[in-house]
């Protein structure tokens, strides 16, 4: 989640768009027991450098990853769809202060051809969270 310094209507400084994930969860137990067992391969994999991640769950998709909070910061994200060619995984830089001004690349899995860390993570992990949603 991006963090601020403080309220940007006091001081004007932070990024005044909203987070991308904001760390919700669902009502849904199985969902959420989903997310932690599947959150620690993600961690082991792709977020090793920071030991988590943020999230976002919603009806349609699950987002994990961690976004940028400061300039040159970067921003990696892996999103869950129900549709499994709309499964992403996105990587990109902030040259914006306090986290804005993104540049990233998005591939999605229907993009990829040969079998790479991105594809077997989310067929070993789609099947499971098909059945949730």
């Amino acid at each position: 989640m991006r963090h601020r310094l403080i309220g940007n209507m006091y001081t004007g400084l932070g990024n005044p768009s909203p987070p991308i994930m904001d760390n919700n969860w669902s009502n849904n137990e199985s969902l959420n027991m989903f997310l932690k067992n599947m959150g620690d391969e993600a961690i082991n994999l792709y977020f090793k450098e920071l030991g988590g991640f943020d999230f976002q769950i919603n009806d349609e998709s699950i987002t994990i990853g961690f976004e940028p909070a400061y300039k040159y910061d970067k921003l990696k994200l892996i999103h869950f769809n129900k549709n499994k060619s709309l499964c992403y995984y996105q990587t990109g830089i902030s040259f914006g202060y306090y986290g804005s001004g993104i540049v990233s690349k998005t591939r999605y899995y229907k993009e990829y051809v040969k079998s790479s860390k991105f594809k077997n993570f989310i067929d070993k992990w789609y099947l499971p969270y098909a059945k949730l949603v």
